[in-house]
């Protein structure tokens, strides 16, 4: 899968326009390896920085006949910086290594390409050098400036800032940033994978699942990373909803719990691995603070050791965790290169040590603890005392709460959205999205960095508010999680849930409503400057567009928070209640169908049927319109959005089915190829 390419960092984007033509297009792979110019590859850790530089060096020999360059590629890291002519001996070294056995190529060949300009040189893990190093790669730089250069380093947000000198080739080059994989990408990735049988298949619903994986878990969305999500399915009916399994298998991975030498006795095996940095975490807990000076980490490092009875030499984690990658350093200070290693490791702390779990859970303090506790339910999947403990919270925040629930009372939406039959097919056409202008608007970006490891704090105050959603979120996450919990447990859980969304829904549209107001307020105080009739009208459409929103923004938070096929006899029972709430079940209902759970047409079909407000209807609608919009489910359920749709909408304009039979010829006469 090509890379997506940029000119500018992630890090710098916030202050650059990406549309501004009067830069040019974005750096393409072929430019890259064709183009005449020096690059210096920039991306984070495992983001395919090695794997393009193998692409651009098989690049090179299958057109060799037309670029007239050989390449070569050096591992920084591993060159014996030893003596003279550092960069010429690794050079040949990988001549040799790859040519054929029967050939044999000496330095004075090596020489001859050299001179004449015949050569790429592909430098990989440029960060890695030192003064002393650079100044010798720097000295082949310029003797040998004819040939082309392509550089490849880690980026960082601190790496460069944080040194004295700058570690940068003396010669000319442009930078060039490797992006994160999007969900097109991704997309692409996970068909060839699980979906290669049948090129047909509709992928949607895993990527969706993967999608929300690397959100919850804020790990990086790099083609490692993705390959291990990838790798704990083999089909379509993948459900990677834990995400403390996921972290499990993550580190697993980096720190190779798999690997033969973990049987040997004399291995420093996963779980010491794990210990100490459960021994690092403590530490930093300890002070609020998620990092380490480097005379801090040794003096730990130590202390481990000497407790224990290892010694440094032996377990060689003064360098095991930095060249695997679980530890960063700068020149000023050591941490986790994620956050979400520093919370899984918390979390793992608390399932060791039931005071500390109790230490957590005590005064609130879980406010400040919500993905630990992600990762605790997610390993210690009967411990029905944490709900317990949320719940008491929550039943204290309701009745503080109860008498918002009548903002629902009275839920009108005013706005007409409902479209004559003559047009409502071409407008429905119109509005489909392709499947990649889906994949991009609904793509989150890469999360991984958006809190930094010592950034973080344990000691964050929270607003009465602010508590009330976040103890509902982290309840529901915990719901999810909990799935060895009885039933019972479970449907009087999700009931507690589904009436803190109900609260959530009147807090914030109170909320809004009297900051449209107060705007209001303040523009009618000017009726020099306003039309007080625009405004007035600007005002109730506003409101009537936040009353359709609200609902559909806290039910897709809903199915991210709590949504796990596992509640599918939870939400079938709530969905079959006859006496509910409206909102209760809109939230239950879009829930089972989000899950693309068995039945959900039938479900959608009845909901529909039976629903009579027209508030509710309009709520509906665009629900309806966003699953056929977006291409949320497969193409097989086209027609009964289509035909659902339709229904919503003859409710809407109070006529009767024969209306639905004209908007579906009309709908039949439309080009599907105009509408896909």
């Amino acid at each position: 899968i090509p890379p997506i390419l940029s000119k500018y960092s992630k890090y710098e984007k916030e202050t650059i326009f990406d549309d501004d033509d009067t830069d040019g297009p974005p750096p393409t792979l072929d430019e890259v390896c064709t183009g005449p110019e020096n690059v210096l590859l920039l991306g984070k850790k495992e983001i395919g920085k090695t794997t393009l530089l193998h692409y651009i060096s098989k690049y090179y020999i299958s057109n060799f006949n037309s670029l007239h360059r050989v390449p070569l590629i050096i591992d920084c890291e591993y060159i014996d910086y030893a003596g003279k002519n550092v960069v010429s001996r690794a050079a040949l070294q990988f001549i040799n290594e790859f040519c054929d056995d029967d050939d044999a190529y000496s330095q004075g060949n090596l020489d001859i390409l050299l001179r004449e300009g015949a050569c790429i040189i592909l430098f990989d893990n440029f960060e890695t050098l030192g003064q002393k190093e650079l100044a010798k790669i720097n000295e082949f730089l310029q003797l040998y400036s004819n040939n082309k250069f392509i550089f490849s380093e880690k980026e960082s947000i601190s790496a460069r800032a944080l040194r004295e000198i700058p570690i940068v080739p003396i010669c000319a080059y442009k930078e060039v940033h490797i992006c994160s994989l999007s969900k097109a990408q991704i997309r692409t990735i996970t068909k060839q994978c699980i979906f290669s049988q049948d090129a047909d298949s509709d992928a949607t619903s895993v990527i969706d699942k993967v999608m929300l994986c690397f959100k919850k878990t804020t790990l990086p969305k790099t083609p490692f990373v993705l390959s291990l999500i990838l790798s704990l399915c083999d089909n379509s009916d993948f459900a990677p909803i834990n995400e403390a399994v996921v972290m499990e298998q993550f580190m697993e991975s980096l720190l190779e719990k798999s690997s033969p030498d973990e049987a040997d006795s004399r291995t420093f095996d996963f779980r010491i691995k794990e210990d100490f940095l459960i021994f690092l975490v403590t530490h930093m807990h300890l002070a609020n603070n998620y990092y380490l000076k480097s005379e801090e980490f040794d003096m730990l490092l130590n202390r481990y050791h000497s407790t224990i009875g290892f010694s440094v030499s032996e377990t060689g984690f003064d360098r095991l965790f930095f060249d695997k990658g679980v530890l960063v350093r700068t020149e000023l200070i050591i941490t986790f290169r994620y956050s979400c290693m520093i919370e899984y490791y918390i979390a793992k702390k608390a399932g060791q040590e039931p005071e500390f779990l109790e230490c957590i859970m005590s005064d609130r303090n879980y406010l400040n603890y919500s993905n630990e506790l992600i990762y605790y339910t997610g390993l210690n999947r009967r411990n029905i005392s944490i709900l317990h403990t949320l719940r008491e919270d929550l039943l204290r925040d309701y009745n503080r709460l109860q008498p918002i629930i009548a903002e629902l009372d009275n839920y009108n939406i005013g706005l007409e959205i409902s479209i004559p039959d003559s047009t409502f097919p071409q407008k429905l056409a119109e509005a489909r999205l392709s499947q990649k202008e889906s994949d991009d608007l609904s793509d989150p970006g890469d999360t991984s960095e958006r809190v930094l490891p010592e950034t973080i704090n344990k000691n964050v105050t929270h607003s009465e508010m602010n508590a009330f959603i976040e103890t509902l979120l982290i309840y529901g996450s915990c719901l999810k999680n909990l799935e060895l919990i009885t039933k019972v447990e479970k449907v009087s859980a999700f009931d507690d849930y589904l009436t803190g969304l109900c609260i959530m829904l009147a807090i914030l549209k109170s909320h809004t409503e009297d900051f449209f107001d107060r705007m209001i307020c303040e523009m009618e105080s000017r009726p020099e400057e306003f039309d007080i009739q625009k405004i007035q009208k600007a005002q109730n459409t506003f409101k009537d567009i936040i009353k359709i929103a609200l609902p559909l923004t806290i039910q897709n938070i809903a199915l991210e928070n709590v949504g796990t096929s596992k509640l599918k006899s939870i939400l079938e029972g709530v969905i079959q209640k006859e006496s509910l709430d409206n909102f209760k079940k809109f939230f239950s209902t879009f829930l089972y169908a989000d899950l693309r759970l068995p039945g959900l047409k039938n479900i959608l079909h009845q909901y529909a049927k039976d629903a009579q407000d027209k508030s509710l209807l309009k709520i509906i609608f665009f629900k309806l319109l966003y699953y056929y919009q977006f291409r949320y489910f497969s193409s097989s359920l086209d027609v009964f959005l289509e035909n659902t749709l339709a229904d919503v909408n003859i409710k809407l304009q109070s006529k009767n089915k024969f209306s639905k039979g004209q908007w579906i010829d009309n709908l039949k006469k439309l080009d599907r190829s105009s509408m896909t």
